[in-house]
């Protein structure tokens, strides 16, 4: 998959949010931002969760309230926005 080229989803045995941490050094947070102004995707980063670990680097995803076929919709949407973001499109790594 696209994403699979960057890093891998991370799951907790419940709840309504997945991670998905990055495998390749990205500012996660310029991402964010980028997501935000260019696809219109909100979403909370890893970096700005975690206190003790400051290698951590990837994207918080909520998925409560939407259909599996929004989730499949918009995690594409997410993917473009990111290969985009990652190929110089963006503000870079």
């Amino acid at each position: 998959s696209l994403l699979g080229r960057y890093g891998r989803i991370v799951s907790g045995p419940q709840g309504t949010h997945l991670a998905f941490q990055f495998s390749i050094p990205v500012d996660d947070r310029k991402l964010a931002q980028f997501l935000r102004s260019a696809c219109g995707l909100e979403l909370r980063t890893l970096s700005e969760c975690c206190i003790a670990r400051r290698d951590l680097s990837g994207l918080i995803l909520g998925f409560a309230g939407f259909t599996e076929e929004q989730i499949r919709e918009g995690m594409h949407f997410m993917a473009k926005g990111i290969e985009r973001f990652l190929s110089g499109q963006g503000e870079g790594r």
